[in-house]
């Protein structure tokens, strides 16, 4: 790829980079950090309904700075996982679980071939990041280099060698995500005792990280025989991940009092509320993560069409992948997208 063309790409994907600033600017780490204080200066998350201890030790010795690092993160998150916040309740814990699809989709890029040595190639520095600075700030910034410098359509199309996923790193990856993070939000949200909730709350901060070098791990020391009889293919790991995530936003949909704009619209009014504030955070967290995520797969569909690979039926795509996101929640839908666009792809 040619300088001009880089540069050319980057300019096309420069509104990435403007919804990492938003998210960065609506967050407000300011105020984020001023809120956490009286958590910090008491030790103790304190609400209406009752209190929890914060874990003053939860890493090992030579970890004890993460727990400097989250000590205040996990109040911020106690209005959603204790439920005193009934609408982050159900917007949290439906955002989380959407993660799932988009940490899948990252390991499985980071295995292909074209992708080597670039940005797509280290899925746990940017997913960590993400925990730190949030997601809404990251997954942007991460698919503006993907676009900017990954390889283009027509060159995965000219190079099946470069089209190649590598499946000997994600022979484990499906149950490890499955436990490293999809059961750790679940009893982050659902476990009955609130001190269960809190402590598994500790225990996510750091999940991705947890979940990268547990996948190099497995896939170093389990024999390779092992590892090829166990079914690893993306289509099998996606569609695994997308049906509990889909899971997840049906039961929203069933059994939340709240319409959708009342769970996932950001309110901007100023408010020094705790609470509101909180739940702005998360709010514009969910929708720049996938939004970033919406539109690297509007960019990925143009430059499948610039390839001569999508036809006048595909268009539908994009209009069928809007109601997949009402129906069974953004991340299947940022899951089926992939998938579509690995076929088309490999049809070529």
């Amino acid at each position: 790829m040619g300088l001009q063309s880089t540069l050319l790409r980057a300019l096309a994907a420069a509104p990435f980079l403007a919804i990492t600033y938003f998210c960065h600017k609506t967050i407000d780490i300011d105020k984020l950090l001023a809120n956490e204080l009286p958590f910090r200066e008491t030790g103790t998350i304190a609400w209406d309904g009752g209190s929890v201890a914060i874990l003053p030790r939860f890493h090992p010795a030579p970890l004890r700075f993460l727990d400097e690092l989250f000590y205040g993160t996990v109040g911020t998150f106690s209005p959603s996982t204790f439920g005193y916040d009934s609408i982050s309740w159900w917007q949290t814990f439906t955002f989380l679980m959407d993660l799932g699809p988009l940490y899948a989709v990252f390991m499985i890029e980071s295995c292909r071939a074209g992708n080597a040595f670039r940005a797509a190639y280290i899925p746990t520095v940017f997913l960590t990041a993400a925990q730190i600075l949030t997601a809404g700030v990251v997954a942007p910034i991460c698919f503006f280099l993907n676009l900017v410098f990954g390889p283009t359509a027509s060159e995965l199309v000219k190079s099946p060698s470069r089209r190649s996923i590598n499946n000997k790193y994600l022979a484990f990856y499906l149950p490890l995500l499955l436990a490293l993070h999809t059961a750790e939000i679940l009893a982050m949200f659902l476990a009955p005792d609130f001190n269960t909730r809190h402590y598994w709350t500790y225990a996510w901060q750091m999940t991705p990280l947890w979940l990268g070098i547990a996948t190099f791990v497995t896939a170093n020391i389990v024999p390779e025989s092992l590892c090829a009889s166990i079914p690893s293919s993306p289509r099998f790991i996606l569609a695994l991940v997308a049906q509990t995530t889909a899971g997840a936003w049906v039961y929203m949909l069933a059994r939340s009092p709240y319409s959708l704009a009342e769970l996932y619209v950001p309110d901007f009014t100023p408010s020094d509320s705790f609470v509101l504030h909180t739940r702005l955070v998360l709010q514009t967290d969910q929708v720049c993560t996938f939004g970033a995520a919406a539109l690297w797969l509007v960019y990925s569909f143009l430059d499948l069409a610039i390839s001569g690979l999508v036809t006048a039926a595909d268009w539908a795509v994009l209009g069928g992948l809007l109601s997949t996101g009402v129906v069974l929640g953004p991340g299947s839908a940022f899951a089926l997208g992939w998938l579509w666009r690995e076929t088309k792809l490999k049809s070529s």
